[in-house]
């Protein structure tokens, strides 16, 4: 019965005919189009109790991925970012909004089509739930589908830029292109503030308002690029910018992207690539010049003092023996006074008509020693006369908790490096004060603080002291943490890719470094920043001031004497100064206390 006369091969064609053309096949075209042109690492369909057509799936070329629920989606499975997601909804937006965070990020450098099933009268109307949806996660690359009749359907997509609009496209046109090439004047907002030398704000020699800084350069040229205006976030009564302020303003979405680039450890927003690897050390005061009254002390290093302290010791110890080998007895005030003369190369007191050869030899030592030290000490001590001489530089955390000197650092970022801060000697020279403050301080070059700051801002800020004849700081070795720092943006901004490719040609192109490089000439420019320099200094002529330990130690020497000559004085006349002391002791005694030993007997005073 089933013999017709038609051919077989006739009716299979006939059926392959009536298969192609009787289906409900646009969106299966317009998907194997994509996939065609795209060539996807993997296309992803998340429906609920679906099937896809077979057709479809054996026209496409890319591994197919069917997953149930959208918050099961495993970013691991996606190394790569060229993916399609297919979302089949049939009355169920919450197939799309239960979407978990870690899986943004694969959707968001992905496609996404929204297939809708059912018809609807209002297809925008019912599209814009869906993409305001999409837009408020950063995701742009959306289009949806819905079916007019069996061969006909409607192909929707949105722009944020300038304002949001849904329009229409056509199968011949490009379903995703790319919407964040022309932002058409969209506005980000960011906030201005002085972060030298990141951002500032100053009046050119012509009087026009201007924006400085290395990073305020690179956020102009992504506005540039893109087509989009700056829109400033206004915070009144506040000069520098505040961290605390910047990362809640980024976290709210009140802030697009930040202009001031900041520390991405422990920051809870997300941020672009890093601009710079900066050590954050302690910006510390350069050596001060020594004073005049202590050069003679700096003439004496440590291993000549303890020499010289040798060399006496062994120099006393010859007398001594000297003098019990020739004189059987012993002088010691002379010995100490010849033993000091040796020293200092000076005429003797003692043996200088002695003619015994073993004397004569030992004190030849003793000469020869006195003159070459003697010599040396008097070379030296002119060379510091001639030159300035500085104290040695604090470079290690001991020298710092010794000189005890006050390290300033911003409060709100102490939190960020008081874990790290040890020993807690060290910890308890930290100081923290407002921004303001601090900023006060260490942009004049204040010397009587340090300061806890990243590299980047000290090597700019010690620009100034370049035509000193010393130095005001050193950037030393005393370095706290290693941050990286980056531009702040919300987390799942659009703008994310987009920023980081041209961060990286600005990187590429030489761009950044010669911003950086000028950001210091347009802070002078601004008035921010001086160029500081040495003007008519002398040095400084010999004065008595020079001498002023030497009369230090001559005082000393005289009083010590004194007192001595006082004292031999008591011992050699105790007996002629004891009465007279008692009486006066008797009569103080009798004129306070009236009744005192009235019947005292006074006869051993006469």
């Amino acid at each position: 019965m089933f013999n017709t006369g038609i051919p077989f091969s006739v009716l299979a064609v006939l059926l392959s005919i009536l298969a192609v053309f009787g289906r409900c096949c646009w969106q299966d075209d317009a998907i194997i189009s994509l996939q065609r042109q795209s060539d996807f690492h993997t296309i992803v369909f998340v429906s609920k109790g679906h099937r896809v057509n077979q057709n479809l799936l054996a026209g496409l070329k890319s591994p197919v991925m069917f997953i149930q629920d959208s918050s099961t989606i495993n970013i691991k499975r996606f190394p790569n970012k060229n993916n399609l997601f297919i979302f089949i909804i049939r009355n169920d937006p919450g197939l799309l909004t239960k979407c978990q965070p870690n899986s943004l990020d694969v959707i968001r450098s992905a496609k996404t089509i929204l297939w809708f099933l059912e018809k609807v009268d209002n297809s925008q109307a019912h599209a814009l739930f869906y993409f305001e949806f999409m837009w408020k996660l950063g995701i742009l690359n959306v289009v949806a589908m819905f079916s007019l009749d069996c061969r006909r359907g409607e192909i929707l997509t949105f722009t944020p830029f300038p304002v949001f609009k849904i329009y229409e496209l056509t199968p011949e046109q490009d379903l995703f292109p790319n919407k964040l090439k022309d932002l058409h004047g969209f506005p980000i907002t960011t906030i201005i503030k002085t972060d030298e030398p990141r951002v500032f704000r100053y009046k050119d020699r012509h009087g026009h308002q201007r924006i400085g800084g290395y990073a305020s350069k690179i956020f102009m040229s992504f506005l540039e690029k893109h087509n989009a205006t700056l829109n400033e976030y206004l915070i009144p009564n506040d000069t520098y910018v505040r961290a605390e302020n910047l990362i809640n303003l980024v976290r709210k979405h009140e802030v697009t992207i930040s202009m001031h680039p900041y520390r991405q450890n422990g920051s809870d927003v997300d941020g672009s690539y890093p601009v710079r690897m900066v050590k954050v050390c302690i910006m510390y005061p350069a050596p001060a010049e020594v004073r005049a009254d202590k050069y003679l002390l700096y003439s004496f290093s440590t291993s000549v003092g303890i020499i010289l302290s040798f060399m006496a010791g062994y120099i006393l110890f010859i007398n001594l023996w000297l003098a019990k080998v020739i004189t059987d007895h012993f002088q010691v005030g002379i010995l100490l006074l010849d033993s000091v003369r040796a020293l200092v190369f000076q005429a003797y007191v003692i043996w200088a008509f002695r003619k015994l050869w073993k004397y004569r030899m030992v004190r030849l030592s003793i000469v020869l020693f006195s003159f070459f030290f003697a010599s040396a000490y008097q070379s030296l001590l002119a060379g510091i006369f001639t030159t300035r001489v500085f104290e040695r530089p604090v470079s290690t955390k001991a020298e710092m908790i010794t000189a005890g000197l006050g390290i300033y650092v911003i409060d709100f970022e102490f939190g960020f490096y008081e874990s790290v801060l040890k020993p807690p000697e060290f910890k308890n020279l930290y100081i923290p004060v407002d921004t303001e403050t601090f900023n006060r301080h260490r942009n004049i070059l204040n010397t009587s603080y340090a300061y806890n700051t990243p590299d980047e801002k000290a090597l700019f800020l010690m620009q100034q002291q370049n035509f000193l004849e010393r130095p005001l700081f050193i950037f030393s070795n005393v370095c706290v943490e290693t941050v990286f720092t980056g531009f702040f943006m919300p987390h799942g901004s659009p703008f994310k890719d987009a920023f980081n490719t041209v961060l990286l040609r600005c990187f590429q192109s030489g761009l950044y470094f010669k911003w950086d490089s000028d950001a210091f000439t347009e802070a002078v420019e601004a008035g921010i920043l001086e160029r500081k320099k040495t003007v008519g200094r002398t040095m400084t002529p010999l004065s008595l001031s020079h001498l002023q330990l030497n009369w230090i130690i001559l005082s000393y020497g005289l009083l010590t004497g004194c007192v001595c000559f006082f004292i031999e004085i008591l011992l050699k006349s105790s007996p002629k100064l004891w009465t007279p002391l008692c009486k006066l002791r008797y009569k103080w005694c009798k004129m306070s206390f009236p009744n005192f030993r009235k019947n005292v007997n006074i006869e051993f005073l006469d």
